[in-house]
C-alpha cells in the first residue's frame, strides 16, 4: 500500500504563498536592477538623467510615493536634494546623520516615532509620510549622500529584500557618479587641447597679414575666443587720440545678438571711472553676474543692463607699456563664471 500525503494545513499554505510572493518580489527587483545597470544614462556621465531614471524605477519598484537622492556639501555640514536643491543641516538632525555613517540602511517603519527620523516630523506630517527606508551612498570609503524612499499611507514594515534593494539602488548611484567624473575628466582634457590649439592659432594668425586683412583677422580672432568661452559678444575698445574718450574699434556678435559698435563711439572715459581705474592699474575685470559690480560702478552696471549683458570680462590692452584700451567679452543669454583660461585667452589676444 502507498502512503497518502497528509493534506497541507492552512499555515503551510500561507507559508507557501509568502514564499512565492517573496520570490516574485525578488525577481522583480533583480529585473529592475539589471535593467537600470544596462541603461545608457547610468554610464553616459549625465548624472541628472541617471538620477532621474534611478529614482523613478526605485519608487515604482518599492511602491513608495517618492524617491530622491541627496549629496553632502563640501564640508559635510549638510545634505542637498539633487533635484530640488532643498538643504538639510547636519547640526539640526544629529541622530539621522550619525545613523548614515554607521548603518547599512535607515529603515524606519514608524518614521514619525523613530528617533533617527522623527526630527523631520513637520515634513512627514505635511506630506503624510509614515515610513522611510534610506540607503547611504558609500563611495571611496566615505558617505557621499543618501537615497531616500518615502512611503505614504498605512505604516510599512520593510522586508530584508527591500532593504537590500534600497542598498543596491545606492550602489547604482555610485556607478553614475563615477561615470560623471570620467566624463568631466575627458571633457577637461578635450577643453585643454582646444585651449592650446586656439592659443597656437592666435599666436600665428597675424603673421604675414597685410594691412587690408588686419581688421578682419582681428574680428576672426575675437570670434574664436568668444565661441571657445561661450560669450555672445567680443570687442576691443581703444582710447581715442585725445585720451579723453574711448571707442569700440572691433566687435564680433553671435547670431541674434545686437551689435553696439556704433553706440559706443567717443564715450567719455571719465563717465566710467571705476572701469578706467581698474584697467589703468593693469587689473582684469571679471563680472559673473551684474550684482558683482560694487556701488561705485553704478554707471557701468546701468550701461550693461541697457545692453542686456549678464556677465562680462575685460583685460587691459597694453601698447608701448601703456594701457591703450581693453579686450572684452559679454554674455547676454546666460550668466557665465569666467575661468582663468578665459582670462588667459584675452591676455594673449591683448
Amino acid at each position: 500500500m502507498y502512503d497518502t500525503p497528509a493534506p497541507k494545513s492552512r499555515s503551510d499554505a500561507r507559508i507557501d504563498a509568502l514564499l512565492r510572493e517573496t520570490e516574485a518580489r525578488l525577481r522583480r527587483q533583480n529585473h529592475v536592477l539589471v535593467d537600470l545597470a544596462r541603461r545608457p544614462s547610468i554610464h553616459s556621465g549625465d548624472l541628472d538623467d541617471a538620477l532621474r531614471e534611478i529614482t523613478e524605477a526605485a519608487a515604482k519598484t518599492l511602491e513608495v510615493e517618492r524617491a530622491s537622492v541627496w549629496f553632502f556639501n563640501e564640508d559635510r555640514s549638510a545634505l542637498r536634494d539633487s533635484a530640488t536643491g532643498e538643504v538639510l543641516q547636519a547640526a539640526k538632525h544629529p541622530l539621522y546623520f550619525r545613523a548614515l555613517e554607521t548603518e547599512r540602511t535607515i529603515t524606519a517603519s514608524d518614521a514619525q516615532r523613530d528617533p533617527r527620523t522623527s526630527g523631520f516630523n513637520d515634513y512627514h506630517h505635511s506630506l503624510g509620510i509614515t515610513s522611510v527606508i534610506d540607503a547611504p551612498i558609500r563611495r571611496l570609503g566615505h558617505i557621499a549622500g543618501v537615497v531616500c524612499h518615502e512611503h505614504v499611507g498605512p505604516m510599512r514594515f520593510w522586508t530584508v529584500e527591500e532593504e537590500n534593494f534600497a542598498s543596491s539602488i545606492a550602489d547604482l548611484v555610485v556607478i553614475a557618479i563615477d561615470a560623471g567624473e570620467r566624463r568631466r575628466a575627458q571633457e577637461s582634457l578635450h577643453h585643454r587641447l582646444e585651449f592650446e590649439q586656439l592659443i597656437s592659432r592666435i599666436s600665428t594668425s597675424f603673421i604675414n597679414v597685410g594691412q587690408a586683412e588686419l581688421d578682419q583677422s582681428i574680428i576672426d580672432t575675437l570670434a574664436s575666443i568668444a565661441r571657445f568661452t561661450g560669450a555672445d559678444r567680443a570687442h576691443i575698445i581703444m582710447r581715442d587720440p585725445d585720451r579723453v574718450t574711448g571707442s569700440m574699434t572691433h566687435e564680433w556678435c553671435d547670431d541674434g545678438v545686437t551689435a553696439r559698435r556704433e553706440m559706443l563711439s567717443k564715450v567719455p572715459i571719465d563717465a566710467f571711472r571705476w572701469t578706467d581705474d581698474r584697467l589703468t592699474r593693469g587689473e582684469n575685470i571679471r563680472i559673473n553676474t551684474l550684482s558683482d559690480f560694487p556701488a561705485e560702478a553704478a554707471p557701468e552696471r546701468r550701461l550693461h543692463e541697457m545692453s542686456g549683458t549678464k556677465s562680462l570680462l575685460a583685460v587691459p590692452l597694453i601698447l608701448n607699456r601703456s594701457v591703450s584700451g581693453f579686450v572684452g567679452l559679454n554674455s547676454v543669454r546666460r550668466e557665465v563664471a569666467w575661468s582663468d583660461d578665459d582670462v588667459s585667452l584675452l591676455r594673449i589676444a591683448g
